[in-house]
This record gives C-alpha cells, structure tokens and sequence, in this order.
C-alpha cells in the first residue's frame, strides 16, 4: 500500500467543503460529521491510496460507494433527518465498504 500524503491533504479538503455544504443546508451537525467522515474514507480510496495489482478495483469500489453517499447524505438533508436511523444507516454503510476493500486489498 502507498500514500500520495499531498492527495491524501486534498481528500480531506474535499471532504471538509462537502461537510460545508451540508452545514450550510441543514445546520445539523450529525450530518456534517458524518458527510465529512465518510467523504475522507472513500475520496482516500479514490485519490491518496494506491495498492499494486488491485488498484483499479479498489478506485471503482471507491467511486461507487462515494456517489452513493452523497446520495444518501442528499436524502436524509432534503427528506428530513433523524438521528438514529442516520447513525445506523451510515455505519452500516461505512463498514459494507471497510469490508468489500479489505477483500479485494487482501487478494
């Protein structure tokens, strides 16, 4: 595994324009710290890390689980937010995407 440090200080500014966003739509700080924790870990996968012969799978696997977060995140902004289906959901969703990148990393 190899980290580009200067991508990786860029997925975390994205992240943090991302969480911005939402603060600025919602005002709900759940929201923001999860858009902002989610956003890292995915845009990492896109940008900072690079592993050898999987790499390309794992940018896939990244952008597909990114696009679906914003989504989500859109959702619960405009549809009406609750906590503790947001935390659930989000977790789930975190940890589905921790599990599929460690599979493909590990082969």
């Amino acid at each position: 595994m190899k980290i580009n440090y200067f991508l990786f200080f860029i997925a975390f500014a994205i992240s943090a324009l991302i969480g911005y966003g939402f603060w600025a739509g919602t005002e709900n700080l759940y929201l923001v710290i999860g858009s902002i924790f989610v956003s890292f870990i995915t845009l990492s996968g896109i940008l900072a890390v690079s592993f050898g012969r999987g790499s390309g799978n794992l940018k896939a696997l990244s952008v597909c689980f990114f696009a679906f977060s914003l989504i989500e995140h859109l959702i619960f902004s405009f549809a009406g937010y609750r906590q503790a289906p947001y935390i659930i959901i989000t977790g789930i969703f975190i940890l589905v995407y921790a599990m599929i990148f460690y599979l493909v990393a590990k082969n």
